[in-house]
């Protein structure tokens, strides 16, 4: 294309072709002008967020008048005389198809291309034909099609290759990956992303001793297939990364190889068997990521001399055994996850030794014994510590609380006993004592705190009034306990999640309570509850809205949802709207959720403004009236106060 618009032109719309050259003597060959004014045009150049200088009837490379996205190698400054060398978009705007025609770009250094979802069609095979190509990186875009056959065939130069598609849209680079990448043998870096290759990884690639980095993260779709052994040739890599979903196979023990890998990425696919010893061979290894698989057998100890290692990550396998007390020697170490597997045993003395580490997640496993304080309160760096879903028991060491950095505590459904200590001077953002069987009154929180949990105890008293003094939109749930008193009007109105069911609380609920996003008062028979107006067939379909009766316990609530992080907390799940009245029919109605009616000693209502009634024999009595309920104390007052306040009819 670009030959036939140079016969015969003796101008186009950037300038003036003279004599083999632009007007004004510029560095940049007419051929390559024509092919950036296709990618101008083809990207919708007019629209880019920056298009300074483009088509101005000057050289690409003019000092003072170069186009924007064009520079000198491994430099972000203008392209010179030598020519372009680099072609960088990031967030410019680009929307259309790469033309097929850059190839003419023979001392092309750099193509970059990021995050400009716009940027669609089959990837170009005339870009694997620059000569002097080294670094091609496209992250962030729609770009589908194969990796050319032809790589490498000129461009033997190649350095860097980088495909990254966004996680969500149709464009994926993909289909057979071509052994011909055995032949870029200057290959440092080789990176894809939420591609969709259909095929085994070639095992040419393992030919490329100058690959360092060799990164394949949710790249492959279709069967499973074995971890490929010829990884174990790269020993001058140091990133490796292939969490594809589809390897299924053990671990070799040859992985031992490379010794100067410091990041082993291998997380979400179904690799199985013993993890293998040979991994305390990699002496620089910082990172060790396998969760998310079907590993079983002991954690081994060997590890314990992997002294560079600083983020440890083996939640989600089947792992058993006792924690190794030789991971204490890991002063390096930052965060370790061991969630849900199947440990056992104790948590080591060694690991209170630990001088910079931030994160310790030994969730959902089999671990018991008490938090000993020279073990937890040693690690002053930590700032989440999560042992949830085991077996400890004893009392939590008031030295916990007070970690300077510590933002999560979170040790619901364990066996622990006792009072909890005072956190109104802690940094914690998010405590979770849920289901154990600590007593007494409820712990003072810091005003940091944002989320709290301490349903299924046996907490007794009220809830302490330093708690109306913590804004900050926090979840709250101390439901199922022994609780009793006044839920303080303070308390109300800025929450994410209120659940105060299963109590013994008492008296009247300000209606203050409709502006939390959730909440739940069910199982307190002394409360009385504020008119249904504020959650209106559901208030947008989000939650579960309750009327128990019109007798003595008249109740509305909105119930929690299941959070991923927080699912154990609460046990309502439902989006349905819900109207239960014991005895009666069951009527629904539909506004954007499900309603359903059923009557025990009233009449089910037929219009929202009568959920305001209920019947004492055939006659409708508002609510709030001490005759509906007569066993709440300050009904009668309280009805005088708010009967014509609120819209009743």
């Amino acid at each position: 294309m670009i030959e036939a618009l140079l016969d015969g032109a003796s101008c186009v719309t950037v300038g003036r072709w003279v004599g083999g050259g632009w007007a004004g003597g510029g560095a940049v060959p007419a051929d390559q002008i024509l092919a950036l004014e296709e990618l101008y045009y083809d990207t919708g150049g007019a629209g880019w967020r920056n298009n300074n200088n483009w088509l101005n009837g000057r050289d690409p490379c003019s000092p003072g008048h170069e186009w924007f996205g064009l520079y000198k190698a491994n430099a972000v400054v203008p392209c010179g005389e030598k020519g372009i060398e680099a072609i960088v978009f990031a967030e410019n705007g680009l929307k259309g198809t790469l033309p097929d025609v850059l190839d003419v770009f023979r001392e092309l250094v750099s193509f970059v291309i990021s995050d400009d979802v716009g940027v669609r069609g089959s990837l170009p095979a005339s870009l694997f034909d620059a000569p002097q190509l080294s670094f091609l990186s496209l992250t962030g875009t729609k770009l589908s099609g194969t990796i050319p056959r032809n790589i490498c065939n000129v461009t033997q130069a190649l350095v860097s290759l980088t495909i990254m598609n966004p996680i969500l849209g149709f464009g994926r680079v993909g289909g057979s990956f071509p052994s011909e990448i055995g032949k870029c043998s200057k290959l440092t870096t080789l990176a894809f992303k939420y591609t969709a290759f259909t095929s085994p990884l070639p095992s040419e690639i393992g030919e490329l001793v100058s690959l360092r980095d060799i990164i394949f993260e949710v790249a492959i779709v279709g069967d499973y297939w074995p971890f490929p052994t010829w990884i174990c040739n790269l020993v001058g890599a140091k990133s490796l990364v292939l969490s594809v979903g589809y390897l299924n196979s053990s671990l070799p023990s040859c992985l031992g190889n490379l010794r100067i890998v410091q990041e082993v990425t291998l997380y979400d696919n179904n690799l199985t068997g013993e993890l293998p010893v040979g991994i305390s061979k990699m002496s620089s290894l910082s990172t060790l990521r396998l969760n998310a698989n079907g590993f079983t057998g002991r954690l081994p100890p060997e590890y314990g001399v992997l002294r560079k290692l600083q983020f440890l990550s083996l939640s989600g396998n089947l792992l058993s055994g006792e924690l190794p007390a030789s991971y204490g020697r890991l002063s390096d170490m930052k965060e370790i996850r061991l969630s849900t597997n199947q440990f056992t045993g104790t948590v080591p003395d060694s690991w209170g030794s630990w001088t910079s580490v931030s994160k310790i997640h030994l969730d959902n496993n089999r671990l018991s014994g008490t938090l000993k304080p020279t073990v937890f309160c040693n690690v002053t760096t930590i700032v989440g510590l999560n042992l949830a879903i085991n077996s400890f028991t004893g009392t939590v060491p008031a030295c916990l609380t007070e970690l300077p950095r510590l933002r999560d505590l979170l040790l619901g459904h364990n066996d622990m006993v006792g009072t909890l200590p005072d956190m109104s001077a802690s940094a914690l953002v998010e405590v979770d004592f849920t289901a154990n069987r600590f007593s007494e009154r409820l712990p003072n929180l810091s005003l940091t705190t944002q989320m709290a949990f301490f349903g299924g105890n046996l907490f007794t008293g009220t809830i302490p009034a330093s708690y109306s003094n913590i804004r900050g939109g926090y979840s709250l749930s101390v439901a199922n306990n022994q609780l009793s008193g006044t839920i303080p009007r303070e308390l109300l109105g800025f929450a994410r999640i209120l659940d105060f069911s299963n109590n013994k609380f008492t008296g009247l609920v300000d209606d203050a309570i409709c502006n939390d996003l959730y909440f739940n008062l069910l199982g307190n028979p002394g409360l009385l509850c504020p008119l249904p107006s504020c959650c209106q067939f559901g208030q947008g379909g989000m939650g579960e809205v309750v009327f128990r009766g019109c007798s003595d316990d008249c109740k509305m609530l909105w119930a929690p949802y299941d959070d991923d992080d927080h699912s154990d907390h609460y046990g309502v799940g439902r989006w349905e709207l819900t109207l239960l009245v014991f005895g009666g029919a069951c009527l629904v109605l539909s506004c954007a959720v499900v309603l359903m009616a059923t009557a025990w000693g009233c009449s089910a209502p037929r219009e929202p403004s009568q959920l305001a009634y209920c019947s004492v024999g055939d006659r409708p009595v508002p609510r709030f009236s001490a005759e509906c309920v007569p066993n709440l104390p300050g009904a009668e007052e309280y009805a005088r106060a708010q009967q014509f306040s609120h819209n009743l009819n």
